[in-house]
């Protein structure tokens, strides 16, 4: 099944890891940071070999981020 990015995230709603960062304002890396820290879940949809986060982990993923911003 190919895929194009656009279609990923227009039908399927589906975002890969730099996606997710620029949508909830933190940088890439600081985005992988978190995810490899454990402070922040990975994604979880599997997808061919890669893993993506859905518009619901985004919102979840905004409120986390909100808190460790304001909470170091």
């Amino acid at each position: 099944m190919n895929v194009t990015a656009g279609e990923r995230r227009r039908i399927l709603k589906l975002f890969n890891v730099a996606e997710t960062a620029r949508q909830i304002g933190v940088p890439v890396k600081e985005m992988h940071n978190w995810v490899a820290a454990g402070h922040l879940p990975s994604p979880q949809v599997k997808l061919a070999k890669r893993r993506y986060y859905t518009v619901e982990d985004i919102e979840a993923l905004t409120r986390k981020c909100a808190e460790m911003k304001n909470h170091p």
